[in-house]
């Protein structure tokens, strides 16, 4: 009785402290993969040399580009000073001339302009509806924006995929760590987080740009609990990193 005990609750430590590694598979393209362990998240880029890296210790997001063994790092501090010269940008064009406003409007293809404080209504739906994803049980959920529906998504709970508690909390973090940076942004600080709506669901499947020309799927094709190794969530030795500069001597930027 004992060793079962002992036995079960070993079972039970390896896979609150184990790693995780979602692989997603859109057909035609290279896998997209998010690696979580430690407080740390590696998300591969699809179709580029690139990870983003996420660690909640450091409370910071890091763009590694390899082609160029560069990188940037995006802290809540840095973030800030992006946010302030966006802001003053945009104070800035709201005081420009009418005229001058509809010709740069013109000039981004009748998109709206900085100054123009458009933040779109993000609401996820449950259709009641379920599905299977390679063998996994989940639910249909839509997502809208600005009354249109973007994308659909099949959804589980990250128990049924044997995501440890550790894990999902990680990425919790990172999700809020976007809801605070875009909160920064007075153009954006109103945007709807999806993934936030989602709680502790994880997406199975996702067929994204349903009302454009080319909609993508994507389906997550394994979960794995082994140990990944450190350097999946580091930046490689060598790599320069490229500051964010930003003009100096815009109005009440204090530079």
């Amino acid at each position: 009785m004992k060793l079962a005990l002992a036995i079960v609750l070993s079972l039970g430590a390896s896979l609150a402290q184990a790693d995780t590694l979602l692989t997603y598979q859109s057909p035609g393209k290279p896998v997209r993969e998010i690696a979580i362990a430690g407080g740390k998240v590696n998300m591969k880029m699809s179709g580029e040399n690139a990870d983003v890296l996420f660690d909640t210790r450091l409370r910071a997001m890091s763009i590694v580009n390899h082609a160029e063994r560069r990188y940037i790092v995006m802290d809540e501090a840095g973030i800030q000073k992006m946010a302030e010269f966006a802001n003053q940008m945009m104070k800035m064009m709201e005081n420009l001339p009418p005229q001058v406003r509809e010709q740069m409007k013109g000039m981004m293809g009748g998109q709206g302009m900085p100054g123009q404080r458009v933040v779109p209504q993000v609401l996820i739906k449950r259709s009641g509806r379920r599905d299977k994803v390679n063998g996994m049980g989940c639910e249909l959920v839509e997502s809208w924006v600005d009354g249109r529906k973007q994308s659909e998504m099949c959804v589980a709970p990250h128990s049924a995929l044997k995501i440890p508690a550790a894990d999902l909390d990680t990425l919790k973090a990172m999700f809020a760590f976007s809801k605070r940076v875009t909160e920064k942004f007075e153009f954006a600080k109103d945007l709807d987080n999806q993934w936030q709506q989602l709680g502790d669901q994880i997406p199975l499947r996702m067929i994204d740009n349903l009302d454009g020309n080319k909609p993508e799927q994507f389906e997550l094709k394994s979960v794995s609990n082994g140990k990944l190794p450190e350097s999946r969530f580091t930046i490689p030795a060598g790599y320069q990193q490229q500051k964010i500069e930003l003009p100096q001597g815009m109005p009440g930027m204090g530079g």
